[in-house]
């Protein structure tokens, strides 16, 4: 039976923290995979298992204090710069995302309109163009309004 996921994450850190504290100068680690697809660290990949990739130890454990400060102050200090990175990036994404969503409302309030407007021309509802000198209004012919008619099924023709 195999151990719970929180057994073999424990076992995995276990692993890595006693590969990084073995006081070796330079030590060349495996990460190999059995035919089971159980992940396994060693010297050299045991037989019947494959080679995932080799695992690089940087430096011995064995420094002194002040340059383990050292190395531990620069590493936050990446990881900081990596962390503000990656929220500028998420920043930009979402103020793309909210142009794109804002542009997409602006496209279906405009096709909104066109086929408002295209079915009062196909229904005949009446248009005014202007008025007369007496203030009454000129309604829109019937050559102008097949015109518009058509005008406006082009347009639609770009809406999604």
């Amino acid at each position: 039976m195999p151990a719970p996921t929180h057994h073999r994450f424990a076992i995995y850190c276990a692993t890595v923290i006693f590969l990084c504290a073995a006081p070796i100068s330079e030590a060349q680690v495996f990460e190999c995979r059995d035919t089971n697809g159980k992940k396994i660290f060693a010297q050299a990949c045991p037989a019947g298992s494959k080679q995932i990739k080799e695992l690089e130890i940087l430096s011995s454990p064995a420094k002194t204090s002040s340059s383990n400060t050292a190395q531990s102050n620069a590493s936050s200090l990446s990881l900081a710069e990596n962390e503000q990175s990656f929220k500028k990036r998420q920043n930009a994404k979402e103020e793309e995302a909210a142009k794109e969503r804002d542009r997409l409302r602006a496209l279906d309030s405009e096709c909104f309109g066109l086929k408002q407007k295209l079915a009062g021309v196909v229904n005949g509802i009446p248009i005014t163009v202007n008025k007369d000198a007496e203030g009454n209004p000129i309604f829109m012919d019937d050559a102008k309004r097949e015109a518009l008619g058509k005008e406006l099924i082009e347009k639609l023709k770009k809406c999604p």
